[in-house]
């Protein structure tokens, strides 16, 4: 990053490389990648869905990783928040993004006092909020799910 011009970052295909690349946030890469808003709003609006929410995830798994084997709570607070900011058009998701990618840093930093305080919060905003009746209806739709993936269901509606 260093040795390259400033200007390389008013080229698209710059723009995507490092993008794709999964940038931490606020690193230096990251920054020189929103240099130019005007060239960087663009390509989030050309680039397929796809390829958008990849570099997004991509972003938010190396800036939580970085955290976790440095213990940075403020990275993961900013990764968290990052996370939460790609869910723009549903405050919902985003929060419960947060929540789960901060449940995440404390449990891999084994900070077990905010560990507990946030899980509290977490399992009583998302899972103690479902009603009987939605938990009924959910459940069977649940179960199918979990049959036919062989995974659990864990797609509650958000209170």
């Amino acid at each position: 990053m260093k040795q390259l011009p400033p200007r390389t970052f008013d080229r698209a295909a710059e723009v995507v490389f490092v993008l794709g690349h999964g940038p931490v946030v606020g690193s230096k890469a990251y920054q020189l990648t929103r240099r130019n808003t005007r060239l960087y709003d663009s390509l989030y609006q050309a680039l397929p869905l796809a390829q958008r929410i990849a570099i997004n995830n991509l972003m938010i798994t190396n800036t939580m990783a970085q955290a976790v084997a440095t213990k940075d709570r403020k990275l993961a607070t900013q990764g968290a928040n990052f996370a939460r900011r790609t869910w723009g058009n549903n405050p919902a998701r985003g929060t419960r993004a947060f929540d789960d990618n901060m449940l995440g840093f404390y449990s891999s930093t084994k900070d077990t006092s905010n560990y507990l305080a946030a899980a509290a919060s977490f399992y009583e905003r998302y899972y103690m909020a479902v009603s009987a009746d939605s938990a009924k209806k959910w459940w069977p739709r649940c179960r199918r799910i979990g049959r036919s993936s062989g995974l659990l269901c864990n797609v509650w509606p958000t209170p």
